[in-house]
């Protein structure tokens, strides 16, 4: 599923940033979403005449924005129905009780949330249940399966993505790749994560995955890996 994030922020240098963020995040975690920027709540609903939007959408509100305030922008998603995440972004900490009433997600205090947001953004995708993971680089985005991931392996500054139909190199490291990965993913040592669902065989201190290929368990990662095993198989 892919997600689109609507900002609402009426300084252009702040929008700027906020884009730049989530296009960091975008380019770290291989996930590819839409933004729609808007500089005002009366743009927002002039532009919008029906907010019936679903949970594939983000909205990240900023407090103060004149006439109309993210607030009000809020309450009125939340009173057409509207369950999905609502981030606010202020620079006064003042606002953060205010939030509640609309069952915000979370509040980030300008100008310093960049790695708040990113929690964020790593706990919508897992909540979302996307079945897939993105590989994107400068020349070619691809849509691969979770099913058919056995391993991701780290090799210096890229990640292998070891897949049913081959690999793939990705420049990226496993602590970012793993924040949006969904839980049959287990981490077996400090360079791979396997996909549980291809472990054919757990032998002492080693696996044995799908592809034939052998790994070793690092004691650190034994017990996890033999319990999420043992979970599988009940």
């Amino acid at each position: 599923m892919k997600m689109t994030i609507r900002i609402l922020e009426d300084t252009p240098s702040e929008a700027d940033k906020l884009i730049d963020i989530l296009n960091k995040w975008s380019n770290t975690r291989g996930f590819l979403f839409d933004i729609i920027q808007y500089s005002s709540g009366e743009e927002f609903l002039n532009k919008e005449n029906k907010l019936d939007f679903d949970s594939s959408n983000i909205f990240l509100l900023d407090i103060e924005l004149g006439t109309l305030s993210g607030l009000d922008v809020a309450t009125r998603l939340r009173d057409a129905g509207f369950t999905g995440p609502i981030i606010f972004l202020t620079a006064f900490s003042e606002y953060v009780f205010e939030g509640y009433s609309v069952k915000a997600l979370n509040f980030l205090l300008k100008p310093n949330y960049e790695d708040k947001l990113f929690k964020c953004l790593d706990e919508i995708i897992k909540d979302a249940g996307c079945n897939y993971y993105i590989f994107k680089n400068k020349q070619t985005t691809i849509k691969l399966p979770f099913k058919d991931i056995i391993y991701f392996s780290s090799q210096g500054h890229e990640v292998e993505i070891v897949t049913s139909e081959g690999v793939i190199s990705q420049y990226s490291t496993l602590g970012d790749i793993s924040n949006h990965l969904p839980a049959n993913f287990v981490q077996v040592h400090r360079c791979c994560i396997v996909n549980i669902d291809h472990i054919y065989k757990i032998s002492n201190m080693e696996l044995t995955l799908s592809n034939g290929t052998k790994i070793g368990i690092s004691r650190s990662y034994h017990k996890s890996v033999k319990m999420a095993f043992s979970r599988l198989t009940l």
